[in-house]
């Protein structure tokens, strides 16, 4: 809000008890009717710097959602270990399954 030379509006938030997940929500009205940011230049800056950060925040969530299906090489290796450890306990049993036939 300081951005936009709507520093005045920083108060108003807190007197209106607008927490952080309502201020991301507030319209363009609602920031210019509950807020007072009356000044046509600072609400709009403020509205484009409020969708450009939305638009990051979309994409960085968009990139993290597809990322996490991915494995780190460490990921990778536990894995492989795993896989190995619980092979060789497989092969383990099924020879005492054998010896005691």
């Amino acid at each position: 809000m300081a951005e936009a030379d709507a520093k005045a509006a920083i108060a108003k938030l807190s007197e209106l008890k607008i927490d952080d997940e309502s201020f991301w929500q507030l319209s363009e009205e609602e920031f210019k009717d509950k807020l007072e940011i009356t000044v046509f230049g600072a609400l709009r800056l403020l509205t484009l710097r409020i969708a450009e950060i939305k638009e990051d925040h979309k994409k960085t969530m968009e990139k993290r959602d597809k990322d996490k299906n991915k494995l780190s090489e460490l990921d990778k290796k536990n894995v492989q270990a795993l896989l190995s450890n619980a092979s060789q306990s497989t092969g383990d049993s099924e020879r005492r399954l054998s010896e005691s036939d």
